[in-house]
Formats: structure tokens, sequence, C-alpha cells
């Protein structure tokens, strides 16, 4: 849709006229590549649930939001957005936790229960997959650039 819109008029006149300071494009830039790293995770969590034998609850790690201070009102909305979306995943994860267990514990009474050290195994599993996730987390942190200015200057004409 903006590469329809990049050769009007109207529209560049528009692009030219926005205001943002480099240090808020820039974390807006993180904010929504974070969304969608959290919202791929919470999928991931939820699919490898399906399998696991034990019935411990999936830790979530959720990223730092950044708290620096700013006026613009997209960063302050985008930084909202990004935490409304890490509670709902700790919900939907919590949930499909809760629906593992319930089945694991139905599937004991039908099947038998599973072996400890398959239990053992899908333990480990969890925990490595929340360690990985955590490390993850860590290396992608927010970390604004040296040199990002706080000054309004013209919006990027390559978003």
């Amino acid at each position: 849709m903006y590469k329809d819109s990049a050769s009007d008029p109207a529209f560049q006149k528009t692009l030219s006229s926005i205001r943002i300071a480099s240090s808020d494009y820039q974390e807006l830039v993180w904010l929504h590549a974070e969304r969608e790293n959290a919202e791929h995770e919470g999928k991931m969590m939820i699919t490898a649930n399906m399998n696991r034998l034990d019935q411990h609850f999936t830790e979530v790690p959720v990223s730092v939001i950044p708290s620096r201070t700013t006026n613009s009102a997209g960063v302050l909305y985008a930084r909202a957005l990004l935490r409304l979306v890490q509670e709902a995943l700790k919900r939907f994860v919590q949930q499909s936790d809760e629906e593992r267990i319930r089945h694991t514990a139905a599937m004991t009474i039908i099947n038998g229960a599973p072996s400890p050290s398959d239990v053992q195994l899908s333990i480990t599993q969890a925990d490595a997959a929340a360690a990985s996730r955590k490390a993850a987390i860590q290396q992608r942190a927010f970390r604004l650039p040296a040199g990002a200015s706080v000054a309004q200057q013209a919006c990027p004409q390559n978003p």
C-alpha cells in the first residue's frame, strides 16, 4: 500500500510535513518488531504445549518496555500496545497450560501415567526453551543507538 501511494503528490506533501525525533523513530521500529516477536513466541509456546507430558506451567519471559521520556503519542501508544500483547500472551499460554494439564490427567486415567523419564525430559525441554527465549529477549533488548537525536526531523522516506 505504501509503495502505491509513494508517487502521489498529496502523499509526498503529507509525508514531508511529518516530524519525528530519531530516538522516537528507532523506538517505534523496535516496538513494532518486538510485538511481532512476542506474538510469534506465544504461538510457539502454545504449540509446544500440546506435546508436553509434565504438569508444570510454562515460563513466559517478556521484554522490558522502554521507559525513557518521550512526547511522542505514537511511541506511548506502541508501548501500551506491546504491554497489552505481553499480558494477553501470558493469559493465553496459561490457558494452554491449564488445558494441557487437564488433558494429561485425563490421559493418565485412560492410558496410565507416562514414565518418569519422559516427564523429566518434558520438563528439561520446557526449561531449555524458556532459557532460550530469555536469552533471545535479552539479546534484542532496546538500546537507543549512539547519536540518536531527540530533535524533531523529517520522517524517514523508507519506513
